[in-house]
């Protein structure tokens, strides 16, 4: 006597037995199976329906941040409004979200897909019994390799690190470069009263070159030359006021003001708004390394890229296959109900791609390695350069206030001699002139070590952290 197994279809129940098959029922899915798959399906049909992670936040909550109203706008109050509206920064803020939705992506690559699978046919044959169907129906688990998808979650949590990371970085050159304009700002203010100071003296030259041609005591190439010197004034101050235009417009276009709206900027004691709270001397080499967002990203390629040749190692192993369908309207039995199944899929040969894959990340590491080391390399030659250039700077200031002072004490020195009677007033107003020229250098030096600490500053990684918080994000 010969018998099937239960999961035949046809059976025999012996020799004497009818020989008309019978119809067996199919095997019922156990209950563990049917849950499993109902929840792959309600995971698969509602991964877009979850619910979305929080929108980046560009400001912390103690940066003051608002459209602007009109009124004047110090340091920070720009760096706030800057946060929250320039187009500067959106596209990098826009990076870190589309990052978390390949995260979003790869978190839910633990759930296989599902297909279903259908096929109809309008003249199907019929089976042994005399019946006929006419359609198939199934579903399907993609190839699915959990290895696989915890090293892809691991290397996209590694990528959005690297997106906020590289934010960071376009918001800390964005404030040195919003610093910088208004340093810029202050010290065109300033040679801009002391250009005026020199059109003035210019005016009392001209004036007296006029008188002397007057009188006869002088002749008239005298009274050109003091006309060509208020010209070279004159186009000095038109020179000065476009500079700040210039800038004017350009931090208008930082801010995303509109250009027709008038921009007011509160310039008082910018240098205490921009650099104050820095202490140079207190900086170091090793605490701007471990604040350098570009070492860190670097950090995070090369830890990414060990991810990388795990998820090489990881495609060695076979893939699971599920699945469960009713039968094929093309065989020759009746079947009824679903059938669950399962399996492996590894492909034998693949020209050794997987092998070389393995070989071609792990390259890639070592180049990985070697781009950190060198950039730390030129970090630190960055820094050593920036500080030397600020030490530059004191010495070009304390010169350039010496000189200063020099041609204070011989304007003071003009101004008694003119009083007795020794000089006359051209003499006297070369020595004004000069002491406003000293001033005018002090100013632009004093404008180059502002710049130079603020570059320090910013190196340092101390500047952005005034008004972002790597932890808010």
């Amino acid at each position: 006597m010969y018998r099937t197994c239960k999961s035949r279809i046809i059976e025999w129940s012996g020799e004497n037995a009818s020989p008309e098959p019978r119809r067996v029922d199919a095997i019922k899915l156990p209950a563990f199976l049917r849950i499993g798959l109902l929840f792959w399906v309600l995971a698969w049909c509602g991964a877009d329906c979850a619910p979305a992670r929080a929108a980046v936040p560009d400001v912390p909550e103690d940066v003051p941040a608002a459209a602007y109203s009109g009124g004047p706008l110090d340091f920070n109050g720009c760096v706030g409004l800057a946060l929250e509206q320039s187009p500067y920064l959106k596209s990098s803020s826009f990076e870190i979200e589309v990052r978390r939705l390949d995260e979003s992506d790869s978190r839910f690559s633990f759930t296989p897909n599902v297909t279903l699978r259908t096929r109809y046919f309008p003249n199907p044959p019929k089976n042994v019994f005399g019946d006929s169907k006419n359609y198939s129906l199934g579903f399907f688990v993609d190839s699915y390799n959990p290895l696989e998808s915890y090293y892809s979650l691991q290397a996209r949590k590694l990528l959005t690190k690297m997106a906020i990371f590289g934010h960071l970085q376009v918001i800390a050159g964005f404030i040195q470069r919003l610093g910088n304009a208004f340093l810029e700002l202050d010290s065109i203010d300033r040679t801009a009263a002391l250009q005026e100071k020199l059109l003035d003296l210019a005016e009392r030259n001209l004036a007296y070159a006029r008188n002397r041609v007057k009188s006869g005591s002088a002749g008239r190439l005298e009274m050109d030359f003091a006309q060509q010197e208020i010209d070279l004034v004159k186009s000095g101050k038109e020179r000065i006021e476009r500079s700040r235009r210039t800038i004017l417009d350009g931090t208008r276009g930082l801010l995303d003001i509109d250009p027709s709206r008038d921009l007011k900027l509160d310039l008082q004691e910018v240098r205490l708004q921009v650099i104050g709270g820095f202490d140079a001397s207190s900086a170091s080499l090793p605490r701007a390394r471990s604040n350098s967002y570009e070492l860190k990203i670097l950090a995070l390629k090369r830890e990414l890229q060990q991810y990388n040749i795990n998820l090489a190692y990881a495609r060695f192993l076979p893939t699971l296959l599920l699945g469960v369908e009713n039968g094929d309207p093309l065989s020759n039995n009746d079947l009824r109900g679903y059938y669950f199944f399962f399996g492996f899929e590894m492909p034998l040969w693949d020209g050794m791609k997987r092998s070389h894959n393995i070989s071609r990340q792990k390259t890639i590491l070592r180049q990985a390695g070697a781009d950190e080391k060198t950039k730390a390399l030129d970090f630190d030659a960055q820094w050593n350069s920036a500080a030397a250039k600020r030490a530059d700077a004191v010495d070009a200031l304390d010169i350039a206030r010496r000189e200063e002072r020099l041609a204070d004490l011989r304007q003071r020195q003009a101004e008694i001699s003119y009083g007795e009677g020794r000089l006359v007033l051209p003499e006297y107003l070369a020595q004004c002139r000069a002491s406003i020229e000293s001033r005018k250098n002090s100013e632009l030096k004093e404008l180059e070590y502002a710049k130079a600490t603020l570059a320090l500053f910013a190196l340092s990684g101390e500047l952005s952290r005034r008004f972002v918080r790597p932890d808010v994000f």
